[in-house]
């Protein structure tokens, strides 16, 4: 009997390239949620995969509901164990980082038992083996997940190791239920490590200049949006509440005010020359909103309280050098309060975003950062770090991983005296490398960007079929590479 799999699909993207090979090669009965507004027509007329289900996932709110059922959330938390409070708060719709519209108590909750009712809906008509998502970001995607985790459904969520061209196929982002053990014995040193991550960080770089960088398709893709936002139809569903066009055109004016208020605040007030004589712990900064932090360390999002409570922790004889991401700049930087909250800090120092990262990891004695993959690096510089959540890399005999804050002070007491052994970096990157496969994903992206998303400006819109069956023949090598590697993980699971 084929075994039953759950896809959770948007507008047109790898996983749906990846349906059209798993099923044609090895059969597999395919059901889909799909998370699609303008792009419903084109998977109500495909014929790449013939689903055995589809649910759209955004026909399952009611708005005539105004007060939420209590008692079924709660027993909804007890059946599955899992906090739906900590999912909300990650969610940067029902938090602080939404500009458009502040949800009530009441609109929040009913929103998430209307998506538990429906997730509970499909699984129970479905009965899947294998539930297949990118890396979960939303509440509803957390959701759905951890419900099938409770019920026994094996997750196959595709993620990123952050090692060259890597992917991997796992239950959780931090990876920590890898199944295989490493065979592999390769040997590196701790240069040809770090060459490899400024392979990865050059990589990147290419892929944050290619992606995005029309300014005449921005004003195509702006267009676009601005009259699909002046219908309120759009409005309908929660994730567009408040986007009113004068609201969205004002927004959207004022950024480059911000953007350039902000740097030079940034330019007059960050250091730009640093004394790497002194000792000092390098906190990098995450981006904010991130999903590395506002998932996996739902308790700590709150960097200036971070930031603080390190700063209470450090030896006296300690300083604590800050850096802002340079990334952050595409969100028009931070509020200026917040950099003067930090400046206030007496053993505190602001560091531009434009100092070299491998200068601070190289002079300094030990990094903290929240979940971020600095802290690998920073163990390939030779300096031991500590985590605030389960990461990737939190195996490492060099990463403390903090369980509380009042273990702070003691935790960089102890994680000061640590050497990083080569051995262990070794043997994590092997087991890296057993447990995931190389695939060129931000070259399709980027592919699919250009095809469909107007560069990655505006993901509402139609998807042309002749289109998409020219997208999916000339780019099969992906998503054959993706089917073969699900196959094979759902076979290891079996």
């Amino acid at each position: 009997m084929a075994e039953k799999i759950l896809l959770w699909l948007d507008v047109f993207s790898q996983h749906f390239g990846m349906a059209t090979y798993l099923q044609k090669k090895y059969n597999y009965e395919i059901s889909a949620v799909i998370d699609v507004n303008r792009g419903k027509k084109f998977y109500e007329e495909q014929k790449f995969v013939n689903f055995k289900n589809i649910w759209y996932f955004r026909e399952c709110f009611d708005k005539s509901q105004k007060k939420p059922d209590l008692q079924y959330l709660a027993q909804i938390e007890k059946k599955y164990k899992f906090d739906l409070w900590k999912i909300i708060y990650s969610d940067i719709h029902f938090y602080k980082y939404n500009e458009y519209y502040k949800f009530t108590y009441d609109e929040i909750l009913v929103i998430i038992e209307q998506e538990c009712k429906f997730f509970e809906k499909i699984l129970e008509q479905t009965n899947p083996d294998f539930f297949a998502i990118r890396i979960t970001d939303l509440s509803n995607g957390q959701i759905l997940k951890k419900i099938c985790v409770a019920k026994g459904i094996k997750v196959l969520m595709l993620g990123q190791t952050r090692f060259e061209n890597r992917l991997t196929i796992s239950e959780e982002y931090d990876y920590s239920e890898f199944s295989k053990k490493s065979d592999i014995k390769d040997e590196k040193s701790f240069k040809d490590l770090r060459e490899a991550i400024e392979i990865i960080s050059s990589s990147q770089s290419s892929f944050r200049k290619n992606f995005r960088n029309s300014k005449k398709i921005w004003i195509k893709g702006a267009l676009k949006y601005l009259s699909l936002i002046s219908n309120s139809e759009y409005r309908d569903y929660y994730s567009n509440y408040g986007k009113f066009l004068s609201k969205v055109i004002f927004l959207e004016g004022i950024f480059p005010l911000k953007l350039r208020y902000r740097k030079k605040f940034i330019d007059n007030n960050f250091l730009t020359n640093l004394d790497y004589n002194e000792n000092f712990i390098y906190f990098p900064l995450s981006l904010d909103p991130e999903r590395s932090t506002l998932i996996p360390a739902t308790f700590y999002t709150n960097q200036l309280e971070v930031i603080t409570n390190i700063a209470k922790s450090l030896p006296v004889d300690f300083q604590l050098f800050v850096k802002e991401h340079p990334m952050q700049k595409i969100l028009a930087w931070r509020n200026i309060e917040f950099y003067k909250k930090i400046m206030e800090l007496p053993n505190v120092t602001l560091v531009h975003p434009s100092i070299s990262q491998e200068n601070i990891l190289k002079h300094c004695k030990m990094l903290i950062t929240i979940a971020g993959t600095s802290g690998l690096e920073a163990a390939l510089y030779e300096k031991p770090s500590i985590v605030f959540a389960d990461t990737i890399y939190a195996s490492l005999p060099s990463v403390y991983r903090l369980k509380s804050l009042e273990e702070l002070p003691t935790a960089i007491r102890e994680s000061l005296k640590v050497k990083v052994k080569l051995s262990d970096v070794n043997e994590f990157m092997n087991l890296v490398d057993t447990n995931s496969f190389e695939y060129d994903q931000p070259e399709l992206i980027i592919k699919i960007n250009r095809e469909f998303f107007y560069d990655g400006y505006l993901f509402d819109t139609e998807i042309n079929q002749e289109k998409a069956a020219i997208f999916l023949d000339e780019n099969h090598k992906f998503f054959e590479i993706l089917a073969e590697e699900h196959m094979k993980k759902i076979e290891e699971l079996k």
